[in-house]
This record gives C-alpha cells, structure tokens and sequence, in this order.
C-alpha cells in the first residue's frame, strides 16, 4: 500500500533541494550512524556506505510544488521506512509541518532511524553482492526485484525474459501491457530511477 507523505512550510524556498540537502547534513551530524543524504535535481538519495554519486543508491522522486512551500513522496513496500525517516529528519531539522496521508503529524526522526538503517543496510549489502558476482542485467530479476520492493504486483507464474532493459520507457509500457503483471504502483518518472538503480548494479570498470 501506498503513503502519501509530505512537507509543509508557510514560507516560499524553504523547502527546495539544496535545503532538505542541508537538513540532511545537519541530521548525519547529529547522530553519526544514521544515514547520509543528498539532493540530485528532484531526487532524494540516501546512503550508508555506498557514495552518494553512485546512481545505485536507495532514492526517491520527490514532488516540489508552490516555489519550496511543499514537497511530497509517496512510499511503498519496504522502502518506506526509510523514506519517512528522511522526512522526519527534514521537518525536525526545518521545522516545517510534517504531513502522512495530508494529515498533519509529528516529526520523530529517531523512532525511525533503526528500522530505516536495517532496510538501506540490506539494500546496499545487495548491491555489493550483485557487483561481486558480475553478472548480466537480467529483465526477470530486475522484476523479481520490483515485486519484493512492492512497486508492481506480478500475477501467479509470471515469467520475464526478454525486456527492453535499455529503454525505460518501453519498459514500461510493456509492464502495463503485460499478462504477468497485475498491477504497477509507480509513474514511469520513478520506474525510470528504478531501471537505472537496477542497472548501476554492473561492476564498475
């Protein structure tokens, strides 16, 4: 299931890219274990131990409206929680109004912390793994991979072969056309990000 969640500030710019970057900042300094976040273009990135320009970091496609007065994203499957970690972290830091499901609720960054550094730490420890064995970009994992992640939802026996890795847009049309695939919860914008993280996976030369 999909969350809806949001940030809110009654001021123009405060909540633009190079600020919830800054918010970021300041929460990795504030507690050194947590994780480490950037802002590329309207991307959220977060990190534990792999590089921040490595596009096979755990992100998000964020929504910024009304000149740095809102930004949205919505989460889903495991992900999730550390999505709204992040955003916890940002309204406490900013303190702007922190919104799940456009009902207003409290920051609270550190409840959340655990939960989100055990996802990110299996993420990454995934991607490690998959670089180590150098393999090729499979289509049928890649959509193995979406369905854990809850992005899509596959029907019984569905199989994938052959797909268009190298054009996300193709990609997703025939993931909305095809017979094995039940239903997709993600705009083509976010499968796009999905398909290049998966992708990065490659070792690198």
């Amino acid at each position: 299931m999909a969350k809806e969640l949001g940030l809110r500030s009654s001021t123009r710019g405060v909540l633009v890219p190079t600020k919830l970057a800054q918010a970021l900042d300041t929460a990795a300094k504030q507690s050194p274990s947590a994780p480490r976040g950037r802002m590329r273009g309207q991307e959220l990135r977060l990190a534990r131990s792999l590089d921040l320009d490595d596009a096979a970091c755990a992100g998000f496609v964020l929504a910024f409206v009304g000149q740095g007065v809102s930004v949205t994203g919505t989460a889903y499957g495991p992900s999730a929680v550390l999505l709204e970690w992040a955003l916890h972290a940002i309204a406490s830091v900013l303190r702007c109004e922190l919104l799940e499901d456009d009902a207003p609720i409290s920051a609270a960054p550190d409840v959340r912390r655990a939960a989100a550094i055990a996802y990110l730490d299996g993420y990454e420890a995934e991607v490690r793994a998959a670089r180590r064995e150098a393999g090729e970009i499979d289509g049928g994992a890649f959509v193995k991979w979406l369905a854990r992640e809850e992005q899509i939802a596959l029907t019984p026996n569905a199989s994938f072969e052959e797909l268009p890795m190298d054009d996300p847009e193709r990609l997703y049309e025939h993931l909305l056309e095809s017979e094995g695939v039940e239903e997709v919860f993600v705009s083509e914008r976010e499968l796009v990000r999905l398909q290049l993280r998966f992708v990065a996976r490659r070792p690198t030369k």
